[in-house]
């Protein structure tokens, strides 16, 4: 029986990771959350869970007793309540690789970005920033380390160009965590797809993409757990196609069967409310900053190679799409 700690579990990816986990006969899944978490009605009901915090060394040495595996998808992104990305991810991270190491964790499976880690992201990013630290504080480490560097997910960026179906069903959705002006703006436009025909897109809508779906990184995490062919390894996961964000209006237009205009935020305007935003909200110019560097930028890889290692059988954007198409009850073509 391998034991699994999720570290970042009451978000999307990681609460998905825990309950595909806990319906295994061969694994036994512990999910670190908050004290304050309401993470009960998340989980199925074999899984257990130690309350603890990254900034609370202490409570992530219990978490981490008698574990063998521990998957970690925990960031800052979209906090709740107070924050701050040096205690809660540079710190936070410090504090789990040390608990790892000193309870004689197995392997640490860390979930980032396929996005390469250039000085000028890095700069302005700290998300990038953060992701490019841990990954090199793992490398450093004697732990057997498995980084999956993940290009955007569909769940959340088919969401953010303005459509509210992709959010269906969805019971720890990344977007629904925004607060502030994200909330508004989301409150505002998060549907502009469906009721104006209107796409908007971080930089050129010909930059490609293979857009991942979160259900296939739950997957690949799956395939990897315990598994020594993964140990030490630092894997580009993506979806099945490399498409341009004129692509996905494409294919909402044909499952709407009406024009979709797709229409470009311009790079300078993004690096302006990066630093506009920065004395305000950190987490918004942050939430900003990880936009403009997608629209800087391209993730279009060859996934066939690794699919097939690890047996996994990727979705298509279409296919994701009509799937949330049927659970929004939207009829469609």
């Amino acid at each position: 029986m391998t034991k699994v700690l999720v570290v970042g579990a009451t978000g999307q990816l990681g609460a998905r990771i825990v309950n595909r986990m806990s319906r295994r006969n061969d694994r036994a899944v512990r999910a670190l959350v908050r004290p304050s978490s309401e993470a009960g009605s998340l989980f199925e009901s074999n899984v257990e869970i130690s309350c603890g915090d990254l900034r609370d060394k202490q409570s992530l040495i219990r978490a981490c007793e008698g574990v063998d595996v521990v998957v970690a998808t925990a960031t800052v992104v979209f906090p709740k309540g107070r924050y701050s990305f040096h205690d809660d991810e540079k710190v936070g991270y410090q504090n789990l690789i040390d608990a790892c190491a000193q309870c004689g964790v197995k392997q640490f499976i860390f979930i980032s970005l396929s996005i390469p880690f250039r000085q000028e992201y890095l700069r302005r990013s700290l998300t990038f920033r953060m992701k490019a630290w841990v990954e090199s504080r793992l490398e450093a480490s004697r732990l057997s380390y498995t980084v999956l560097k993940c290009s955007p997910f569909m769940d959340d960026y088919f969401a953010l160009i303005g459509s509210r179906i992709p959010l269906q069903g969805e019971k720890a959705a990344t977007l629904n965590r925004a607060r502030g002006m994200t909330r508004a703006l989301r409150q505002k436009f998060g549907d502009s797809v469906e009721k104006y025909g209107l796409a908007v897109v971080p930089g050129p809508a010909d930059n490609r993409h293979t857009f991942v779906a979160i259900e296939d990184v739950v997957s690949y995490v799956d395939a990897m757990t315990a598994n020594p062919e993964a140990y030490r390894k630092t894997y580009d996961v993506g979806g099945p196609a490399a498409l341009s964000w004129k692509d996905v209006g494409g294919l909402y237009a044909t499952l709407l069967n009406r024009p979709i205009a797709v229409r470009s935020l311009p790079l300078p305007l993004l690096r302006f409310f990066i630093w506009a935003a920065k004395p305000f909200s950190e987490a918004l110019s942050n939430q900003t900053s990880i936009l403009w560097v997608l629209g800087k930028s391209e993730t279009n890889f060859d996934s066939g190679k690794l699919s097939r290692q690890f047996g996994v059988r990727l979705t298509s954007a279409r296919t994701y799409l009509e799937g949330k198409f049927k659970q929004a009850g939207v009829r469609f073509s």
